[in-house]
């Protein structure tokens, strides 16, 4: 019971502190995909990927490039 008790404890002081590191700023960054598959699946998810890193750098902080090629690049 007491590793119980102890366990809930944590965990509330560990969710009721919050995201305090998610407001440090993010440096410019230059970002290149690689993307040499043709996959609907596989680029819809390069792409997500792709947005999910741009919505936390911020608008103005990337400068992103996509590399295509391959057999399978139409």
């Amino acid at each position: 019971m007491q590793q119980f008790l102890a366990t809930v404890v944590f965990a509330m002081a560990f969710f009721s502190a919050g995201p305090t590191f998610a407001k440090t700023p993010y440096a410019k960054q230059k970002i290149v995909y690689h993307v040499n598959y043709l996959n609907m699946k596989r680029s819809i998810g390069a792409r997500r990927n792709a947005q999910n890193h741009l919505n936390t750098l911020g608008q103005g902080n990337h400068e992103v490039r996509f590399v295509l090629h391959g057999n399978e690049v139409e």
